[in-house]
């Protein structure tokens, strides 16, 4: 009897989240859109990613669609977190081959047609400078540096939370950092700077870790995990500090939270520590990514050349085919930046002595210029007296060489020097010159050794 043999059929050796997990995104986008793909699961009431991909396309369809209108219409969720949501579950499906019409998702869930929003509630804003003084008056060196570097280099809150001290190098001309930004990571990595207020806030930041017990390596992470607990019924807490370890990008969010609290800038709501009813409270400004639109909106007053701008906010899925093409050099980049760090700048103190410096350096370029005028008329001068010497000598000697003239001396040692043939230039007083040329005038002679012995010769 004939054996009948089947096909086999390839067997992927990853999961279907395995692949989500391996795919090219930055890490910290990575774990928000995980966030959202576990709530989904949970909201189809599915244990196993695979389950999501067992469903029909209709079934798919359906359930994206009732899970962000349950965000939108229970939960009362922002604009923002919405697209987070959609943006996740889209990722996961395109990764593992699944076409759907999100498009039509889009316009019916998340009231966006041909790239117009009307989704949001209200408009966020950005932080004024008033504000982030606020901020910085009740931070400790911990937050001045979150925030400080947020604002002045633009990162974003999960590129912040990844940094370690080697992706930082101090520029010593400019007294500044240069900030790689996802070094670890080929496709998204990028170059930044931050503002001399900044890196000063961040070496102070630095000094006061190795005091508190921080071996501080290459490795360790810039922005370290510190934890606080209540210390019994007394006020103080203790805190805990994991110098090995990155803080995370939720726990950089709570702490900017707490700081807006802190500073009576957002005083609390009735409902902030219900989980339920938190993400339904609307703030006027987004807590950490509002300091990147001021950021952006700063580099676009001072004209900074676009390309770069979007460099140095690591947006190179904007560029398009122009990130293949424009590859700008670190200098640029970095005079680019130059523009923009007096608006960046937040302490007035700072951006005094920054011009105290640069008035200093230009009265020193100033005095070096009129110093060296000064010199070459100097040497002018020096040389123009030389020439006279040089000539008066000359024409003395001639004068002295003239029979007809002849040398007077001093009254005092006159009859000396006739009768010792004295020739000493001291006690000459001048020449008495022959009646034709000027009547017996006597002029002052500076004359040389050898000039004075001509003369004394043809006397």
């Amino acid at each position: 009897m004939e054996q009948i043999t089947t096909a086999r059929r390839y067997q992927s050796k990853y999961t279907c989240f395995q692949k989500f997990q391996h795919s090219k995104i930055a890490s910290e986008t990575k774990k928000t859109y995980t966030k959202y793909l576990k709530d989904f699961l949970k909201f189809c009431q599915f244990t196993e990613f695979e389950q999501l991909m067992e469903m029909s396309d209709s079934e798919k369809y359906e359930s994206i669609m009732d899970y962000l209108l349950h965000l939108s219409v229970e939960k009362k969720l922002s604009h923002t977190t919405l697209m987070n949501a959609y943006s996740a579950i889209k990722k996961f499906f395109a990764i593992n081959g699944i076409k759907l019409d999100w498009e039509q998702i889009s316009n019916n869930c998340l009231g966006r047609k041909n790239g117009n929003s009307n989704g949001k509630i209200i408009e966020d804003r950005v932080y004024t400078k008033e504000e982030i003084i606020q901020l910085l008056d009740h931070a400790d060196l911990r937050m001045k540096v979150i925030i400080l570097t947020m604002l002045s280099s633009g990162i974003r809150v999960g590129g912040l939370a990844d940094l370690k001290i080697k992706d930082l190098q101090y520029i010593e001309k400019f007294q500044i950092y240069k900030i790689n930004v996802y070094s670890f990571d080929s496709k998204e990595k990028y170059v930044t700077y931050c503002t001399p207020e900044c890196a000063s806030i961040i070496n102070k930041y630095l000094e006061y870790r190795k005091k508190i017990g921080d071996s501080i390596a290459p490795e360790s992470p810039l922005i370290y995990l510190k934890t606080s607990k209540a210390n019994g019924y007394k006020k103080e807490r203790i805190e805990d500090h994991y110098f090995d370890k990155h803080i995370s990008s939720d726990s950089i969010q709570q702490s900017v939270s707490r700081l807006q609290h802190k500073s009576q800038l957002i005083p609390k709501q009735s409902g902030e520590k219900d989980p339920t009813k938190r993400a339904q409270i609307r703030k006027p400004m987004m807590r950490c990514h509002a300091f990147r639109k001021i950021f952006d909106t700063i580099c676009i007053e001072n004209n900074v050349n676009h390309y770069v701008k979007e460099k140095l906010l690591g947006h190179n899925a904007k560029l398009g085919l122009d990130v293949n093409y424009f590859r700008p050099t670190e200098s640029q980049l970095l005079n680019e930046y130059l523009k923009v760090v007096n608006d960046l700048t937040i302490n007035d103190e700072n951006r005094l002595s920054k011009q105290i410096k640069e008035l200093q350096e230009k009265n020193q370029n100033k005095d070096y210029i009129i110093k060296g005028k000064l010199q070459e008329k100097e040497q002018e001068i020096n040389d123009l007296k030389r020439s006279m010497e040089f000539l008066t000598n000359r024409f003395n000697a001639f004068l002295i060489s003239q029979p007809e003239n002849k040398i007077v001396y001093n009254e005092d040692n006159d009859d000396n020097n006739k009768n010792n043939n004295n020739t000493d230039p001291a006690n000459m007083k001048g020449i008495e010159l022959k009646s034709e040329i000027n009547n017996k005038a006597v002029g002052k002679i500076i004359p040389s050794s050898s000039a004075s012995s001509s003369g004394n010769k043809k006397k």
